[in-house]
This record gives structure tokens, sequence and C-alpha cells, in this order.
């Protein structure tokens, strides 16, 4: 069961290190929710200073838990520890916090939105399949 919200579109956010020894990291998500399914990009300042860095979102999301994994990427090349997200989504699907975690290290996040997306609108094809069809397609068997 999906969180009955749909998580995707734009996200602002943050995460922590621990200790308070670095500073708060904002961060902008792009993120597609289909199903189940959790995927995004994700852009935040790199902690070295003078650029952006990116890296990919690849998840799940199942009963308001969100769980991904981020990977940082470079020109197309995925490098560096992947950092695992595990969160819970808010009741209304305007907030998420939760934890990453490394092998060596753990802190907290949070991202927020200001509007949950519009409806997505039928393709011809699904528009096309009759109503009695589609309830039994999306039961839970």
């Amino acid at each position: 069961m999906s969180s009955g919200h749909d998580l995707s579109g734009s996200w602002e956010g943050v995460f922590t290190y621990p200790g308070g020894d670095m500073p708060t990291t904002p961060f902008v998500l792009k993120a597609r929710h289909q199903g189940n399914a959790f995927t995004g990009e994700i852009i935040e300042p790199s902690i070295y200073g003078g650029r952006t860095i990116s890296a990919i979102a690849s998840g799940v999301c199942t009963d308001r838990q969100l769980d991904f994994v981020k990977t940082y990427r470079t020109t197309g090349m995925t490098y560096g520890t992947p950092v695992d997200y595990k969160a819970i989504v808010s009741a209304d699907g305007l907030e998420v916090t939760g934890v990453w975690s490394l092998p060596e290290w753990a802190g907290t996040f949070e991202m927020h939105r200001d509007a949950l997306p519009a409806p997505r609108a039928e393709t011809e094809a699904e528009a096309s399949v009759p109503i009695a069809a589609k309830v039994s397609l999306t039961e839970d068997n």
C-alpha cells in the first residue's frame, strides 16, 4: 500500500550531521512516485565549497514509510558510499522527517513542499478501459 499521497514533485529540505560539527545542508529533491516506487534527483551544495553536487534517489514508500538510497553522481557516473534514508510521510503528505545513515555516520533530515501535486490525467488508453475492468485491476488481492 502506498502512502496515500503522491510524493512526486519538488521538495526542499535540509540534513544535519552528527555532533553539529558541520553546517546544516539544504537540498532540493525532484521526486517521481508511482505505486510504491520512489525515485528522484537531488541537488545540494558541496561541503567542500563553491559548487553543487547531484545524486539519485531510489526506493519505496509504503504505509507512510519512505525508504530510499541516495547515490552521488558526477557527469552521469555514481561515486561514494550510498546513503540510506528512512522517514515518515506526514498525514497531509506535505512533510517528510527521518534519518540518514552511512556505516560510520548518521544524522537527521526533513523536507517539505507547499502543495500536493495536481491529480494525474488519464491517458487516452486508460480512459478507454471500462470502469469495471479498472476496479478489478486495482483491488488488493
